[in-house]
């Protein structure tokens, strides 16, 4: 089980940082930052496992997704009209716009399996970024947003490692 670390007031800040163990094979850590309550208050920022496992989820969806050749995993992770834009090996830019037809590509794919590795994961209310290893090559950044009480990727940003 993780730990919560709490650190002195600074200009009203209170930061509360949770490591917790993850549902993939890494661990991370998510920091929750309130800058608008005063020291007393109750602060309605402080981290939610419910949170940190939805955000989670919805990434593991999309690892799923690739893994399982599934376009419904796609389909759950990411939100209508979400993006994916990436630097590759030879610097080029890509920026593809994730719908059902780029699912059923998705889950054409003929790479091999990836492991992932969850480097850090911060939220600020409704909001989230997910920073992962994806493989060996690729470094992602993934932005989500809580809608309806669900967590779902906005668009996801990645690197080769060769850039």
């Amino acid at each position: 089980m993780g730990t919560v670390r709490e650190r002195p007031m600074v200009d009203n800040c209170v930061p509360c940082i949770r490591s917790r163990p993850l549902h993939v094979p890494a661990s991370a850590v998510v920091a929750r930052w309130c800058n608008t309550k005063k020291e007393g208050e109750p602060n309605d920022m402080t981290p939610d496992l419910d949170d940190y496992e939805g955000i989670l989820a919805a990434v593991q969806a999309y690892i799923d997704g690739w893994n399982e050749r599934d376009p419904n995993k796609f389909r759950r992770a990411f939100l209508e009209g979400a993006r994916m834009l990436y630097i590759d090996e030879a610097g080029s830019l890509t920026n593809v716009l994730l719908d059902d037809q780029q699912f059923e590509e998705l889950a054409k794919h003929e790479g091999p399996n990836v492991e992932l590795r969850v480097l850090s994961v911060h939220q600020m209310g409704d909001a989230a970024s997910v920073a992962l290893a994806w493989g060996p090559e690729w470094f992602d950044f993934h932005n989500l947003l809580r809608i309806d009480g669900e967590w779902r990727i906005t668009n996801k940003t990645a690197s080769h490692k060769s850039r």
